[in-house]
């Protein structure tokens, strides 16, 4: 399956695509020697002109030596000269006189005009103010040494960046406000998008612990205890940006979670991963419960409203409908982590739950734009296995491989989807003919045998094999018929009471197989 080069590369934040060309093209866990010819040059190309516009020689070096190693035939224009190295090292040494000048000013704070600039409170003291100059000048110098791939240099301009926000916390009488924690929280936040660039996930996961988790709740329960009676009697004069800021610890609340929920595909929790992409989960429901609270109690209210609703009416929360826009921006690539969502969630959770959380409006426009994610999707729905399954294989190699975050535990998780599919296939028979199964799933017969005796073993499925003629026979038969009561009473009561009961306990059970092949 070719993929475009833009949903495997363009997708991603800016400092994440050098490093995700260079592991599909280069990488042992990628796919560069499976591509076609034209989709591995475009992403060549792709990759040299990040190269061109960064800051960093010695990347360009490293690109080129891995050429050389890997053998492969650059195409036209994708070469990079000494001109071009020179070119980047002036603007990286510009770009780095500019970061001291600014670091020594302590006047104009430079960095006011982006979009991830701290908002300056109009009741914030003047060394609070003065500090934050200088943090920020900081953080753009540990911005600049990202761009030059100086990682090292990076990670101690962070750990001094830290030590001074401590430092200023201490000194504001010994309490921290609203602002001087989302100001802490921005750091900590922008200091984790520049180890995701890295893909240092182990560093991330330093990052986004128990104290992060406590500067969040610390906000949080400022925030409630101001709003007090809820959004429509917030006092101005307790909180002039009371609005903004609820969107503020809100937009870190998302950020975090799903960052912390990469943290847990890291460690293979697969089902904890799916579950932080349902409309809680991604507003803290796990690790930030008071912050869970102000944002579903605002988000329900911004429902009420635009309905025309009272403020204090219950309702449901709104989608986050600019979700893949968010994460494409400032965590991962979109399509990459709708897969991994995808996989997880029917891998890892009972089948209704995982349809009901991959067609939500926040976590389909993820996976949307991959036809053969739909695709897949629909097979799952109407139950056609053995399509599912070549499917997921295609699928797994496409994305999953081809993930700087996923790479590592696509082949795991591709194996716990296709043990959730063998299952819920088996579940629907009480005697099953492993050869004539292999046959219908399309899997070899060898591998379906290993995995059905792996699955016994493991007690997910309660049967025992005749390993002489290859039959399955499941245990449970009388349990299985009490999840399905109603359909069993109904088609017993027409046998009993029906004089021409034919028809109608043929009918009885297509429902009863129907529902036994479409719910989990």
């Amino acid at each position: 399956m070719e993929v475009s080069p833009r949903l495997l590369v363009g997708g991603a934040p800016m400092r994440q695509r050098c490093l995700r060309v260079k592991h599909i093209l280069f990488s042992d866990l990628g796919c560069g020697e499976e591509l076609n010819a034209q989709t591995r040059d475009e992403i060549f190309l792709m990759g040299v002109n990040y190269l061109k516009s960064g800051l960093s020689v010695c990347e360009m070096q490293d690109f080129s030596r891995l050429c050389e190693k890997k053998c492969f035939q650059l195409p036209e224009g994708c070469v990079l000269s000494v001109e071009d190295e020179a070119t980047v090292l002036a603007r990286a040494d510009a770009a780095m006189q500019d970061a001291l000048s600014v670091s020594e000013h302590q006047g104009e704070d430079s960095l006011s005009g982006t979009p991830n600039s701290f908002s300056m409170g109009p009741k914030r003291s003047r060394l609070e103010a003065v500090g934050m100059r200088e943090l920020r000048a900081k953080m753009r110098m540990a911005e600049i040494l990202a761009d030059m791939h100086d990682y090292d240099a990076m990670n101690k301009t962070l750990r001094g960046l830290f030590l001074e926000v401590h430092s200023i916390q201490e000194m504001t009488i010994n309490s921290q406000t609203v602002d001087s924690v989302l100001l802490e929280l921005e750091i900590v936040r922008r200091s984790v998008e520049l180890s995701l660039g890295a893909g240092a996930l182990e560093i991330v996961k330093t990052l986004v612990g128990n104290s992060m988790v406590s500067l969040i709740e610390h906000a949080s329960r400022c925030m409630l205890a101001a709003q007090g009676g809820g959004f429509s009697h917030v006092a101005l004069q307790q909180h002039q940006r009371s609005e903004e800021t609820v969107r503020e610890i809100e937009e870190h609340v998302l950020f975090f979670s799903i960052v912390r929920a990469l943290c847990m595909f890291e460690d293979c929790n697969f089902d904890g991963f799916a579950r932080v992409f349902t409309a809680n989960g991604l507003r803290g429901a796990k690790w930030a419960p008071l912050s869970e609270e102000l944002i579903t109690k605002h988000g329900t209210a911004e429902v009420a409203s635009s309905l025309g609703a009272r403020i204090n009416t219950p309702g449901s929360l709104p989608a986050i409908r600019h979700l893949r826009d968010f994460v494409e921006e400032f965590i991962t690539s979109g399509v990459h982590l709708g897969v991994m969502v995808l996989f997880s969630a029917f891998a890892a959770l009972p089948r209704m739950e995982a349809m009901e959380l991959i067609i939500q409006v926040d976590v389909r426009q993820l996976w949307e734009d991959v036809p053969e994610a739909c695709t897949l999707v629909q097979v799952l729905e109407e139950a056609r296995f053995a399509e599912a399954l070549s499917l997921a294989s295609k699928l797994a190699s496409s994305f999953l491989k081809t993930d700087i975050f996923a790479c590592k535990y696509g082949e795991l998780l591709l194996h716990q989807f296709q043990q959730a599919v063998v299952t819920e296939y088996v579940s629907s028979f009480t005697t099953i003919d492993v050869r004539k199964a292999a046959l219908r799933l399309s899997i070899p017969e060898k591998d379906l045998q290993q995995l059905l005796h792996l699955l016994i073993l493991e007690g997910r499925l309660s049967a025992k094999m005749d390993l002489v003629a290859l039959v399955l026979t499941r245990k449970e038969t009388c349990g299985d018929l009490v999840d399905v009561s109603c359909q069993c009473s109904t088609l017993l009561e027409c046998i009993s009471q029906s004089d021409n009961c034919t028809s109608v306990v043929e009918q009885s059970l297509r429902v009863l197989s129907l529902h036994r092949n479409r719910t989990w």
